[in-house]
């Protein structure tokens, strides 16, 4: 049986992050976890179609849940964050806004080509992460960062980043 998109990007993310899926446990037969290019190549993170971040209240694009996107950012001054982030950046880096809609409640997991400060926003206030990880040896996956949200419309914050594309993913954990 096939399984869905977003359900196998997950699976594909938490082995990222060094976690397994509870559908890797070992069941008598042999598990083989996949490589970083195949994990890569599932996520479909080569090849993400462009979007270009807000740098305000005003525009602010829609990233595709479940769906990796290559961000074009703003200079960090540019940027006007609501609420801002916990700490300072280099004004020489980049930043950015872009919405996404969470259809079902759960822990979201936010995949970042870059080093990058990554905030959520829901109902003006930033939702406080759950987990963090990277893998620098992995295909573009730099940072990987988990928040527990509602349905609705969250708003993600991109600061800090020093180049000014980077890919984003945010997928539903299984």
């Amino acid at each position: 049986m096939r399984r869905p998109p977003v359900a196998l990007l997950a699976g594909i993310l938490a082995f990222a992050l060094g976690t397994t899926p509870a559908t890797a446990q070992n069941t008598g037969a042999q598990n083989v976890a996949p490589s970083c290019q195949e994990m890569a190549a599932s996520a479909g993170w080569a090849g993400a179609p462009a979007l270009a971040a807000a740098t305000g209240a005003a525009n602010r694009p829609t990233l595709e849940a479940g769906r990796a996107a290559k961000l074009a950012l703003a200079p960090m001054p540019q940027v006007q964050f609501a609420p801002p982030p916990d700490r300072s950046f280099d004004q020489a880096s980049f930043g950015g806004l872009v919405r996404f809609q969470v259809a079902e409640k759960g822990v979201y997991r936010v995949a970042a080509g870059s080093a990058a400060w990554l905030d959520v926003v829901a109902d003006g206030r930033a939702v406080e992460s759950t987990a963090h990880g990277h893998d620098r040896q992995c295909v573009g996956v730099r940072k990987m960062v988990d928040f527990p949200l509602e349905p609705g419309e969250h708003l993600l914050q991109v600061a800090g980043s020093p180049t000014q594309e980077m890919t984003v993913l945010v997928t539903r954990l299984p």
